[in-house]
């Protein structure tokens, strides 16, 4: 979980320097893990909490539209 706190530190940073912490925005995760893959599940909790801590200034979509690599 040491990876996904990192990611999700880096992009609640990126979130508030880039917008000054008053627009929305979203990131876009696209990879190679389909569900039901245990990494999945890691990447979805991480994509909610992202949205928590960030006060929904930053959200991230994993594969939007279903579409993996």
């Amino acid at each position: 979980m040491s990876l996904i706190s990192d990611i999700l530190k880096l992009c609640a940073g990126a979130a508030l320097a880039f917008t000054g912490g008053a627009l929305a925005a979203e990131a876009v995760l696209v990879h190679d893990i389909a569900p039901p893959h245990p990494r999945y599940t890691q990447l979805t909790q991480m994509a909610a909490e992202v949205a928590k801590r960030t006060q929904g200034t930053l959200t991230i979509a994993i594969n939007p539209g279903g579409k993996v690599l």
